[in-house]
């Protein structure tokens, strides 16, 4: 048969029974084989065969890897692969650069190994690998620094009125507090401890807390005193001094000092002040500013050390000894006269009255009646002849001489007694 190439035989004819092939180099003796030797032959003496395109790769290395070499099948080792391929970027994938080798870098999103925030920093060209726990890094004139809590406090900036900040150092104490001016200092109102003891009224003593000579003593109950010393309580009408001594004031005083171990109330002045006028008033007794008292319906009493009393009761005023016999002075309101009580306070009635009869005209009666004229006068009794000066100036007087068995009626004429002789 003619000569057949081994890649035509697939596109002809079956090939069947003794058919010789000549080998160019024959296997054994002969240069001709037939078709089951030639098969034989190829597989056990040439290697595996691929073919791509044009070109027949029969070797080569297992584990490698083929590529276009100028339009030739190639062969490269995993290493030649590696080294061939691209390195990833921000926007492909592809592998990772080399690293250096270490344990304090990370491979970062742009493709650079360093190290990541928490261990080994870098800050300008600068690397920082150790320093302190605990403490902060600054700009050092463009390298890296640390300083400790304690210099980044001192370094940072105090709160104004506008800006945030530190506080300032206060300088300790109780008694300061920050105001909004950056300044430490009292507030108004509070200057710290109390001063005094328990229950003393604080006041302002030149920035702090002063105890008052006022106490307080119990619930609704408050004291002016200071042991045995006299107090005085003043309430300012005018004043030129607010707190100190006037020069010029008006006041109202309720004191133990103006006259010793006697209570005084009343008003005051100093300088070109005045002293005003004053009233008391209640529900049954009031005194005005022209000194009128007035006292209401009830039994109201003026009293002295206990021997005298002037009072009003039942439309009565009265004037009552209240010493020995008590004996009282009644005006009773309704009928304009002057009454006579032979019991205390005006209680009593009255049985001897003066009143008015008629114009320029007094009675003296025994009941309330104006112009009741039932009561009598008591002539002036006297051992002997009257003199002038037993009858003033002026005046007459009916005088029973007990001696002389004589009444009359004397007129003491500037001094020289006129008389008429009663039969």
């Amino acid at each position: 048969m003619a000569n057949v190439r081994i890649q035509d035989l697939a596109a002809g004819p079956a090939i069947v029974g003794a058919a010789i092939f000549e080998v160019e180099n024959p296997v054994g003796t002969s240069g001709k084989q037939t078709f089951t030797q030639l098969v034989t032959y190829l597989q056990s003496a040439m290697p595996p065969i691929l073919t791509v395109g044009s070109t027949v790769v029969n070797a080569g290395s297992s584990g490698n890897y083929f590529y276009n070499n100028a339009g030739v099948l190639g062969e490269r080792t995993p290493t030649q692969v590696t080294a061939a391929l691209n390195l990833f970027t921000s926007t492909l994938q592809g592998l990772a650069p080399s690293s250096g080798g270490g344990t304090t870098n990370f491979l970062r999103a742009d493709g650079s190994w360093a190290a990541p925030p928490g261990g080994a920093m870098t800050v300008g060209t600068t690397t920082v690998t150790g320093g302190t726990s605990g403490n902060f890094f600054y700009n050092n004139a463009g390298v890296l620094g640390e300083r400790t809590p304690t210099q980044v406090t001192a370094a940072l900036n105090l709160f104004t009125s506008t800006l945030q900040g530190l506080a300032p150092s206060s300088g300790g104490g109780t008694t300061n507090f920050l105001r909004a001016d950056g300044t430490w200092a009292a507030p108004a109102g509070g200057a710290g401890s109390p001063g005094g003891t328990n229950g003393q009224i604080q006041y302002n003593n030149s920035g702090v807390l002063g105890g008052a000579n006022v106490w307080r003593t119990g619930a609704n109950q408050l004291d002016l005193s200071n042991t045995a010393n006299a107090q005085q309580l003043r309430v300012y009408n005018t004043t030129d001094n607010n707190g100190g001594t006037p020069t010029n004031s008006e006041w109202g005083t309720f004191d133990w000092t103006t006259t010793a171990n006697v209570l005084t109330i009343g008003t005051k002045q100093s300088g070109t002040g005045t002293q005003r006028s004053m009233a008391l008033t209640s529900l049954n007794f009031s005194v005005n500013t022209a000194g009128f008292v007035s006292l209401a319906q009830g039994m109201t009493t003026i009293s002295d050390d206990g021997q005298a009393t002037i009072g009003y009761y039942a439309q009565t005023v009265y004037i009552d000894g209240r010493s020995g016999t008590a004996q009282s002075i009644g005006i009773p309101g309704t009928t304009g006269s002057i009454g006579f009580t032979s019991t205390n306070k005006g209680t009593g009635g009255g049985d001897t009255f003066i009143s008015r009869s008629a114009a320029g005209v007094i009675a003296f009666g025994t009941s309330t009646t104006v112009g009741d004229s039932a009561a009598c006068i008591k002539a002036k009794t006297k051992a002997g002849a009257p003199v002038a000066a037993d009858i003033p100036s002026g005046t007459w007087a009916l005088i029973r001489d007990t001696s002389g068995s004589t009444t009359k009626i004397y007129y003491n004429n500037a001094g020289t007694l006129m008389s008429v002789a009663l039969t």
